[in-house]
């Protein structure tokens, strides 16, 4: 498929659910570690859904880690939730993975991601389903309402 297309391979993600390292762990492991070779980057989907384990982020050569929209439903009335989902980004982050968490759908919630977890990416239908390339474009120029806050708030921080 890189080769049909023409894509660098570094820019070609591959997202693997938890299901499916269940299934065939040492041929999982395999095709993953085949395709790293080739330089494609590789997601754990749905991290903590399902039977979660901490031995796919030490074993496994990953990227980064999808933290499924379940831990973020409550995050804005459930301390523990903000807790867990802080802690999953700081286990994950010195282990070289970039983090992104799943299911943003409110402002309130995209505000407590950006101030107090800090993933490296989100995502949600806070921003939209799908895309068009022109709807991307679009999205990409908008400034949320609270941009000025974080920036506010960051720069405070490192005083």
């Amino acid at each position: 498929a890189l080769t049909a297309s023409g894509l660098a391979p570094g820019r070609l993600e591959i997202e693997v659910t938890e299901t499916a390292l269940l299934d065939d762990k040492s041929l999982t492991r395999q095709y993953i570690e085949e395709l790293k070779q080739l330089g494609v980057r590789i997601a754990l989907d749905d991290f903590g859904t399902g039977y979660s384990s901490l031995s796919y982020l030490h074993k496994l050569p990953l990227d980064k880690v999808k933290i499924d929209r379940s831990f973020l439903m409550d995050v804005t009335q459930n301390s523990r939730s903000l807790e867990l989902l802080k802690g999953i980004v700081n286990l994950s982050r010195p282990l070289g993975l970039s983090v992104t968490v799943e299911g943003v759908e409110t402002f309130e919630q995209l505000k407590i991601l950006a101030l107090q977890v800090k993933p490296d990416l989100v995502q949600g239908f806070l921003f939209g389903s799908a895309l068009s390339a022109s709807g991307i474009e679009t999205m990409s120029s908008t400034v949320w309402p609270f941009a000025r806050d974080i920036k506010t708030a960051r720069k405070a921080s490192r005083r």
